[in-house]
């Protein structure tokens, strides 16, 4: 057998960068964020109740707090960063809010916006809604409702 196998083995097939990545994340995990190793990316994933409030897609103190400690990890990242936003299955309809696809979006912008405002290059950012689309638990009572509202921020290595 090869002694010299490839980091990307080691880490799950993750580049040296998304695995050096999740490395420096691993010790501010208990600020909130949950960093998933996927094949090709590194999904952080940012508790909701963080970030914003129930219904509101203004940003949080406590969550522009957690994203400028991001922001330098993020900056030194060579490919593209997705900011996801997912909601619950619970109905909202409000003025601002018709339905979970705009509280989504706008949730997803507010992040990409602050990360932009914050230094990050706005080619590199993309903005995406999910709305109640990819739950992560049934959404049988409020615990696995709070787990799928989130804010993802997908990191993808350059092409």
């Amino acid at each position: 057998m090869n002694g010299a196998r490839s980091e990307a083995e080691h880490s799950g097939g993750l580049n040296q960068e998304l695995a050096d990545i999740a490395s420096t994340l691993s010790t501010i995990a208990e600020l909130g964020i949950d960093a998933s190793p996927g094949t090709q990316e590194l999904t952080l994933r940012i508790d909701d109740n963080l970030l914003f409030f129930i219904g509101n897609a203004e940003l949080r103190y406590a969550g522009m707090m957690l994203l400028k400690e991001l922001t330098p990890i993020l900056a030194d990242f060579s490919g593209q960063v997705s900011i996801e936003g997912h909601t619950d299955d619970l109905p909202i309809s409000t003025a601002q809010f018709p339905s979970n696809w705009e509280l989504s979006s706008a949730r997803a912008l507010a992040v990409l916006r602050f990360l932009d405002d914050d230094g990050l290059e706005p080619e590199q950012m993309r903005a995406v809604a999910y709305a109640d689309s990819q739950p992560l638990a049934p959404n049988e009572d409020s615990a696995s409702r709070a787990t799928n509202r989130r804010v993802e921020i997908v990191l993808r290595e350059a092409n």
